[in-house]
């Protein structure tokens, strides 16, 4: 099992840096903070972007609000950009 840090994954994927940082804060990508650092195994975020979900993680004890603003894209909407 391959572990990768948020840049490995922007390497890897044709997604920024930045909007990995924005989709594990959000709760979007299948990232988890180890040891400072925020880290998704290989077969994760293969099955995300397979599955094009947004839910990368179990919902915290507070969650943020939903957003009021327009609908964001999905997954695959951005990988395919």
């Amino acid at each position: 099992m391959k572990v990768l840090t948020i840049s490995e994954a922007a390497k890897a994927l044709p997604l920024s840096e930045k909007t990995l940082y924005r989709l594990a804060l959000n709760g979007e990508a299948p990232f988890r903070k180890r040891g400072g650092r925020w880290m998704a195994t290989e077969e994760d975020l293969l099955e995300w972007i397979r599955t094009g979900e947004r839910g990368g993680r179990a919902p915290t004890a507070d969650p943020m609000p939903p957003s009021r603003g327009p609908k964001r894209p999905s997954i695959m909407e951005l990988v395919n950009r």
